[in-house]
């Protein structure tokens, strides 16, 4: 699938994931990604033009038998690997195996964090993105059960307790809602 958009702010991770190593000496490169989707392609109804323009985030729920954090919901994401040419290529990777969907447009980014854990220190990017689907029809999230058991379709309306999440992930899905939010109004502000 190839990229039908890159937002300017992402530009500077569609470069050989080498020139990223080096600004980062020592750290895993990690990529967190925001998938949003308009509301109508979750729930099928196509009568309601405002569904249309209303925005949704997923979250998945991690499988029991993870060995950190399990059940615990986060944005879907992962490490870049050696045959990622940039970190671009992660994004739309990881999006591929944790959710079975195609990333068509990276519509910006918002803010990553470093982290250590018992095996390396990282930095993870977040990226917000949307995926293919065809007009009226809704997107059909398939799961990878070993990483993930079911997933949750969210806005800033929703109670985010219910989505049970650690405190640094609970910061990282309402940052991506506030910038799922600024992307929208300036999509229709520009309209």
């Amino acid at each position: 699938m190839t990229l039908l958009f890159i937002a300017d702010s992402a530009q500077r991770f569609n470069v050989p994931l080498d020139e990223l190593h080096a600004q980062h000496p020592g750290k895993r490169l990690v990529v967190g990604v925001a998938i949003t989707a308009p509301m109508v392609a979750i729930t099928q109804d196509f009568s309601d033009p405002n569904k249309s323009q209303a925005k949704k985030l997923l979250l998945l729920q991690r499988a029991e038998t993870e060995n950190v954090y399990p059940l615990m919901y986060e944005l879907p994401g992962g490490g870049a690997e050696p045959q990622d040419t940039s970190l671009l290529a992660t994004v739309v990777r990881e999006t591929a195996e944790e959710t079975g969907l195609s990333v068509t447009r990276i519509l910006g980014i918002f803010p990553g964090f470093e982290y250590e854990t018992s095996k390396s220190k990282a930095i993870q990017f977040k990226f917000l993105v949307e995926v293919d689907r065809a007009p009226d029809t809704t997107i059909n999230v398939h799961l990878n059960p070993q990483e993930h058991c079911t997933f949750a379709w969210v806005d800033e309306a929703d109670d985010l307790s219910l989505y049970p999440m650690t405190e640094a992930m609970h910061q990282v899905v309402l940052d991506a809602l506030s910038s799922m939010a600024e992307q929208t109004a300036s999509v229709h502000y520009s309209d």
